[in-house]
């Protein structure tokens, strides 16, 4: 993609002496950017952008900017408009969202399974299992792919990436080398970042073109703000936990059986009753016992 640059939101949390930050989010707080953009052309290349991509993720995961994100024009001032939705998924054994286990990447015994990605997604896992593939076919790496392989060459990239895209993506049947299945499963927790963007052109005034003139690239000025401090969390939850399991087995012998605590503790009852009952009998037959065998005894 060219290169890029990441604005770490923490540090610049850090670096605020102290202060604790004010939870309100409107369009006069935020975040604002000033981005310049060369003007070189690429020799190679058809076209490109007169702008850059902008890709919004947490600190634990990787952008992927040919995956997502939004492209933002240049010598415009732009809006960008966010909004943060959290989603938890269930673990193992239950189904979490798409009707497939998820896998806790929070846990302690979480190992990364990626060998080209320091943090493990779904996207990541399933651009590793293309990058494989293509160094399978073409015997080497795109220069942008992570990894030690051998860079491929122009040629290379021209002919063969291209065709290893379109064999891969495409479900072409005339693939030469088998893709290898790729299984990578969402992780139970997911957060995901949504941008409504706005963009207008701006008139410099004679002082900003001097500058601008100078600099010999495109400006654009940029200014994130969240509209509402509020995070959207959307969490499964078990139907069935193990404690309504049981409330719920107990209710059901109760209703067809009328078995409750009361009968549990009149059976106690009765057994202690027949206990005692059947000693006291025993002992009162061997006391008339004795007295029967008194009196034949005297006779």
């Amino acid at each position: 993609m060219g290169l890029c640059f990441t604005i770490n939101t923490r540090n610049l949390t850090r670096r605020s002496n102290g202060q604790k930050m004010n939870a309100v989010g409107n369009s006069l707080r935020g975040l604002s950017a000033l981005v310049t953009t060369v003007r070189d052309d690429i020799p190679y290349r058809l076209y490109q952008f007169e702008g850059f991509k902008v890709v919004l993720h947490d600190h634990d995961e990787d952008p992927l900017p040919q995956s997502r994100g939004f492209v933002v024009g240049a010598n415009c001032s732009s809006e960008v408009e966010i909004t943060k939705t959290v989603r938890i998924g269930l673990e193992p054994p239950f189904k979490a969202f798409g009707g497939s286990t998820c896998v806790d990447t929070d846990s302690a015994k979480f190992m990364n399974p990626l060998k080209r990605f320091d943090y493990y997604s779904k996207e990541a896992c399933e651009k590793e299992c293309f990058f494989d593939y293509v160094i399978k076919v073409c015997g080497c790496r795109h220069f942008l792919h992570p990894g030690n392989e051998t860079l491929c060459s122009m040629d290379q990239l021209a002919v063969c990436y291209r065709l290893a895209e379109a064999k891969y993506y495409r479900g072409n049947e005339d693939r030469d080398v088998e893709k290898a299945p790729c299984v990578c499963p969402l992780p139970c927790r997911e957060t995901h970042y949504a941008a409504a963007a706005t963009c207008t052109k701006f008139r410099a005034t004679s002082f900003f073109e001097s500058i601008v003139h100078d600099l010999g690239a495109d400006v654009v000025t940029l200014h994130f703000f969240f509209p509402d401090p509020v995070v959207t969390t959307i969490e499964q939850v078990p139907i069935y936990t193990v404690e309504g399991l049981l409330g719920s087995i107990g209710g059901q012998v109760g209703l067809f059986m009328g078995f409750s605590l009361i009968t549990v503790a009149e059976m106690f009852e009765l057994i202690f009753l027949l206990c005692t009952r059947g000693r006291h009998l025993r002992e009162e037959r061997r006391g008339n016992m004795q007295h029967t065998y008194g009196a034949r005894h005297a006779f």
